[in-house]
């Protein structure tokens, strides 16, 4: 079953507000992105912060394959 990704803010330029992506699997939500001017922010369906990385650090990760080596 493909997960259900939901934008729940409309703006298309992120000003002083999170944009929130809220993700699910089947009726079960799974977590959000919260993704901001300064970093990008996974939160789990409990609601537990999981993890913060800056947009450079996401750079470096994607740009890397994956991986943090």
């Amino acid at each position: 079953m493909p997960h259900k990704v939901q934008m729940i803010e409309t703006r298309h330029e992120i000003t002083n507000r999170d944009v929130i992506f809220s993700v699910k699997k089947g009726r079960k939500k799974i977590g959000e992105l919260r993704v901001s001017k300064g970093n990008l922010v996974w939160i789990t369906g409990n609601g537990r912060v999981i993890n913060q990385i800056t947009w450079t650090d996401f750079n470096d990760f994607m740009t890397k394959g994956g991986t943090w080596d």
